[in-house]
C-alpha cells in the first residue's frame, strides 16, 4: 500500500491530474442544489429507498425500463442508502453520492488506464472525463444509468487482469462488476460479446481455466439472485417482457450499415458533445479511420469497441445519450490512444493542446449551471407536500399529476416522510380526496388519467400555485 502511495505521489503527472480533479468536484458541485434533478424517477428512488432503511420493504427487483417493462436488477437502491441516511433522508444526498463517485472517478481512470497502458494516455482521459458534459450532466443527479461509466471501467480492468495474470479474485471481481453494471442498464449487455471474444481469444492462455471461469460467472450470478428469485417467483415475466422487447426490436425493418454508422455518429456526438452535424460527421469519419487502422493490427481496446458498436447496430431505437455511458470512458480511452500517437509527430503538441482546448470549449457551452438560474427542485416538492399535508382531512385520500402521474412521487416523498402517506399509486382505491399537481395548462375534471377517472370527482374544492406548479384538491 505503501509503495502504491509512494508511486502515486511521485508521479510525474500528480500535479495535474490533482488539478483536474478539482476542476472536476467544482463542476460537479457548483451550485449543486439549485440545479439537482428531483422528478418522478429520483422520487420513486427515494420512496424506495427510505424504505429500505426503515425496514418497511426489501426490494428484489430494481426499476422498470422505459419501455417493455424489463426491471433491473435492485443494486442501485441498495448502494444509495447510506447517501440517504447520511443526508438525514434529504434526497440531496441521493445526488451528492453519485457527485462524489463521479470526481473520485476521474482519479480511478488515471490509475487504472495507467496500468493498462501509460500515463499520457491515462492523462488524457482523465481530461475527457474531467469536462465532458454529458459525464458532469450524469453526475449532478440520481439515477440508475448514471454510474454505468464508472463500473464500466472497472468490469474492463478486472477482466482483463483476470486473463492477464489468471488470479481467481480478478475473475470474481469481473464477474460482480459486470453484473453490477448490468443492473444500471440493460444495454451494458453489449459487454458480454467483448467477454466472450476475450475468452475465445485466450482460450489456449494458462489463466483460462474451468476453476476461474467458474469463479466469473458464480459471482455473476449470486449478485443477480434477487432478480432471479423475482423471475422464477413471477413465471419469468422479466424474462418474457425481455425477448419480446427483442423481438420487437429485431424485427423492425433495420439497415445494418446505416445503423452502424448512425451508433457510431451517436457516440461522437453525445461523447464529444458536437451539435453540429457536419462538424461531428467529419469527426467521426476521421476517427473511424484511426480506429479501423487500429483494429487491423488487433488492437485490443479497438476491438472491444467495434463489437459493442457492432451490438448498438441492432438497436433500432431512439438513442439517448445516457444509453452510451458505459461507453464513454472506453472512447475516451480510444481518443486519448489517437492524440498520444501524434505526440512525437511534427506540430504534434500543437495539435493536442488544441484539440483538447476545442474540447473544453464546446462543452464549456453546455455548462447551464454556470449562468442560469437554478430551480430547487427537492425545495418546491417540499413546500408542496407541506401544503397538501395542511390542507388534507382524510387519512385516504389520493396524489397524482398531469400529464404524468408518476410525476408526484417527489412531492409523495415528503408526505412518507411527514407521516401522511397517500394511498398507492397503483392502487384501486378510490380515496376520499385527490390532488392533482400540474406544471402546465390543465383540466383535472374529466381527465382520462386512469387515476382521475377512477376516483370520480366531482368538482375543485381549492387550487394553488407554489413554483410555478398548480395544485388541485378535488372532491367528490
Amino acid at each position: 500500500m505503501k509503495t502504491k502511495l509512494k508511486k502515486a505521489l511521485g508521479d510525474k503527472y500528480f500535479v495535474s491530474i490533482l488539478v483536474l480533479f478539482l476542476i472536476g468536484v467544482f463542476l460537479r458541485f457548483y451550485r449543486f442544489p439549485e440545479f439537482v434533478t428531483f422528478l418522478g424517477d429520483q422520487g420513486r428512488d427515494a420512496i424506495i429507498v427510505k424504505r429500505i432503511i426503515t425496514f418497511e420493504h426489501f426490494p428484489a427487483i430494481g426499476a422498470p425500463t422505459s419501455y417493455g417493462q424489463v426491471y433491473l436488477g435492485p443494486f442501485y437502491y441498495y448502494f444509495m442508502t447510506p447517501w440517504l441516511l447520511l443526508f438525514n433522508f434529504n434526497p440531496l444526498g441521493l445526488a451528492f453520492g453519485v457527485a462524489l463517485i463521479s470526481a473520485i472517478f476521474i482519479i480511478l481512470s488515471y490509475l487504472i488506464v495507467r496500468e493498462l497502458f501509460d500515463a499520457k494516455i491515462a492523462l488524457i482521459t482523465s481530461f475527457y472525463i474531467t469536462f465532458s458534459t454529458p459525464l458532469i450532466l450524469l453526475s449532478r443527479f440520481s439515477w440508475n444509468p448514471n454510474l454505468a461509466p464508472v463500473f464500466s471501467l472497472l468490469f474492463i480492468f478486472f477482466v482483463i487482469k483476470a486473463f492477464k495474470n489468471g488470479r481467481k479474485i480478478f475473475f470474481i471481481l469481473a464477474g460482480v462488476f459486470l453484473a453490477l453494471l448490468i443492473q444500471l442498464h440493460y444495454l451494458a449487455l453489449l459487454l458480454v460479446p467483448v467477454l466472450i471474444y476475450i475468452m475465445l481469444r485466450d482460450r489456449r492462455k494458462s489463466s483460462f481455466t474451468i476453476n476461474n471461469i467458474f469463479w466469473l460467472g458464480t459471482s455473476f450470478l449470486v449478485v443477480n439472485l434477487p432478480l432471479v428469485f423475482f423471475d422464477i417467483r413471477h413465471n419469468f415475466l422479466n424474462t418474457r417482457n425481455f425477448i419480446k422487447l427483442y423481438s420487437i426490436s429485431n424485427g423492425a425493418k433495420n439497415n445494418f450499415a446505416v445503423n452502424f454508422f448512425s451508433a457510431f455518429f451517436s457516440l461522437n456526438k453525445f461523447s464529444l458533445n458536437i451539435l453540429t452535424d457536419k462538424i461531428y460527421i467529419i469527426f467521426s469519419l476521421i476517427i473511424l479511420y484511426f480506429i479501423i487502422k487500429r483494429v487491423l493490427k488487433k488492437d485490443q481496446l479497438f476491438i472491444y469497441l467495434i463489437i459493442i458498436i457492432f451490438g448498438l447496430s441492432f438497436y433500432s431505437g431512439q438513442m439517448f445519450f445516457h444509453y452510451l455511458g458505459f461507453l464513454f470512458p472506453i472512447y475516451y480511452i480510444c481518443l486519448a490512444i489517437f492524440l498520444k500517437s501524434l505526440f512525437n509527430h511534427e506540430h504534434g503538441k500543437k495539435i493536442i493542446f488544441t484539440s483538447l482546448l476545442f474540447f473544453v470549449i464546446i462543452n464549456a457551452k453546455s455548462y447551464d449551471f454556470l449562468y442560469k438560474k437554478g430551480f430547487n427542485r427537492i425545495n418546491s416538492s417540499k413546500k408542496i407536500a407541506q401544503l397538501i399535508k395542511n390542507n388534507v382531512s382524510s387519512d385516504q385520500y389520493r396524489v397524482t399529476a398531469l400529464p404524468e402521474k408518476y410525476a408526484a412521487t417527489p412531492v409523495i416523498y415528503f408526505l412518507e416522510l411527514e407521516k401522511r402517506k397517500p394511498i398507492d399509486q397503483d392502487s384501486i382505491e378510490q380515496g376520499n380526496e385527490m390532488f392533482v399537481l400540474c406544471e402546465s395548462k390543465c383540466k383535472p375534471i374529466g381527465d382520462p388519467l386512469y387515476d382521475i377517472a377512477l376516483f370520480q370527482a366531482s368538482k375543485i374544492a381549492a387550487e394553488w400555485e407554489i413554483d410555478r406548479v398548480k395544485i388541485y384538491k378535488l372532491v367528490r
